[in-house]
């Protein structure tokens, strides 16, 4: 887009180009990933960079978020950026102002974001009642079904059970 028409009118700065960076935490085991799609669907707890360039220098530009929070977009007249970590979802857009005070906003976008989820564990064949006497293993086998949806390295289980009421409960 030219700066300038026929007729001299100068036209308001506009977004040129956009990429955004997702970086998903380190235990999803997801890549990092681009888009120039501003709706953004991350996960939890991802790091999101956008860089952007305009059709000319801009001032006082920011991502602003619904609710009043806002970042500055650092940078130089060729490409601008700006960096936020997620936890939760938001909507935002982005601010800025040419020398010669123009104002202008983007459309809103949104970011949405997929909670992690705890992990779930489920015991099967697990009687209701098991004694066991001091001569006896001091462990009981269980089958127990573990699942998360990004996955797990490592898990156990920790078990405490009694029975009694009173001060005659037993361990």
């Amino acid at each position: 887009i030219d700066e300038e028409t026929n007729s001299g009118v100068t036209l308001p700065a506009a977004i040129s180009d956009m990429s955004v960076a997702v970086k998903p935490p380190a235990y999803t085991r997801l890549p990092v990933y681009s888009t120039d799609d501003l709706h953004l669907s991350i996960p939890e707890g991802s790091n999101v960079a956008w860089a952007i360039s305009f059709t000319q220098a801009v001032q006082d530009g920011k991502l602003i978020f619904l609710g009043g929070d806002s970042i500055s977009l650092e940078g130089d007249a060729e490409k601008y950026r700006a960096k936020k970590s997620f936890s939760r979802s938001a909507i935002y857009q982005f601010s800025w102002s040419t020398p010669s005070g123009q104002q202008t906003s983007s459309e809103y976008y949104k970011i949405a974001i997929d909670q992690d989820q705890p992990p779930r564990i489920a015991v099967a064949d697990l009687p209701e009642y098991t004694q066991i006497t001091p001569n006896d293993k001091q462990s009981i086998d269980i089958k127990a079904s573990l699942s998360d949806d990004y996955g797990l390295r490592d898990a156990y289980i920790i078990a405490t059970v009694s029975k009694g009421s009173g001060e005659s409960v037993k361990f």
